[in-house]
């Protein structure tokens, strides 16, 4: 077998923040090793890249400190520089954490520049409400060109490797038509960002859920139609108004399926509820091409000429 890798074990968002810790300390002046303390300085420039701040020349002191205020990481770098990170391994920000974060430490340290970072190291739908907040985001790939495969250090070349095997996973799509969970969420994540105004997150279910893309809002005057990719389906759905009925739907139905732009490949009656699916377009959307592998601009063609239809339809409803 290849050789053992510490971070196939060590997987939870605690031990990215130890890592992070332990790579930070390096940085200090009193580190012996020259390699290792360049590689330090490294990690903690690249945080440092999103601001107008600039690391010291010579680190003399530097405190880490865990948890301090519910924090992941806080590094003090000399008498002026505090560095709050913020650690996501596949999670995401909520409830407004980030805005209390910073207000906390930035109360903790009132004399001292304070740089908020936020690192993610899987895939995360938006960073809206990070930017909003004021940090600087660090992704997977940021750190795979910042630290070094080749490292003399054996715990950042382990880490190094975890991150490519990530990636890895995460470009699957680009290979077969059968990929892993994370493969479908880079490729949802990649056709979400070529369609205007598209989102796209992590639907649970009892079946263990699906990654989603929706967009193509358009309002009629039974509610809000919109198209979406549950992974391989691609569906027309409805946000109906609080006046639409069931008879309603049921008429619009109808009317979907009887519309001469596409043809319906499986026909499944709407489900009651605000939100429901009212016909499939296609149960496999994705185009591959001749050895079966993604064609990803082609397929984008064909979601942008369905949202085309899409608009048509709405405007052949009327009023």
């Amino acid at each position: 077998m290849s050789r053992p890798n510490l971070f196939r074990f060590a997987t939870s968002e605690l031990s990215q923040d130890a890592f992070f810790c332990y790579l930070a300390s390096c940085a200090e002046d009193s580190v012996s090793d020259l390699t290792l303390r360049k590689e330090g300085r490294e990690f903690l420039q690249l945080l440092l890249s999103g601001s107008r701040v600039e690391l010291p020349d010579s680190i003399r002191s530097l405190q880490i400190r865990r948890q301090l205020k519910n924090t992941d990481v806080v590094i003090e770098i000399n008498d002026d520089l505090v560095i709050l990170i913020e650690d996501k391994a596949g999670s995401a920000d909520h409830s407004n954490q980030l805005f209390r974060y910073l207000e906390d430490i930035r109360t903790c340290y009132p004399d001292r520049m304070v740089v908020p970072v936020y690192i993610q190291t899987y895939l995360q739908s938006n960073f809206e409400s990070v930017s909003s907040a004021g940090y600087e985001i660090v992704g997977r790939s940021e750190l795979l060109k910042t630290l070094r495969r080749d490292s003399v250090d054996t715990i950042v070349r382990q880490f190094w490797e975890h991150l490519d095997r990530l990636n890895q996973d995460y470009e699957s799509y680009r290979s077969g038509s059968n990929w892993s969970i994370r493969g479908w969420a880079q490729y949802i994540s990649r056709v979400a960002g070529s369609l205007e105004g598209c989102r796209w997150h992590r639907v649970s279910n009892p079946q263990g859920g699906f990654f989603a893309a929706y967009w193509g809002w358009t309002e009629i005057s039974f509610g809000s139609l919109y198209l979406q990719l549950g992974e391989t389906r691609l569906s027309l759905r409805i946000v109906a108004n609080e006046t639409t009925t069931p008879d309603d739907i049921w008429g619009l139905y109808q009317d979907a399926l009887s519309f001469s732009e596409w043809e319906v490949p499986k026909r499944m009656k709407p489900k009651s509820g605000k939100t429901q699916n009212l016909i499939n377009l296609e149960m496999d959307h994705r185009r591959f091409d001749a050895v079966g592998n993604i064609q990803v601009d082609e397929t984008v063609s064909l979601l942008q000429e369905y949202t085309h239809k899409m608009k048509r339809f709405a405007e052949s409803l009327g009023g």
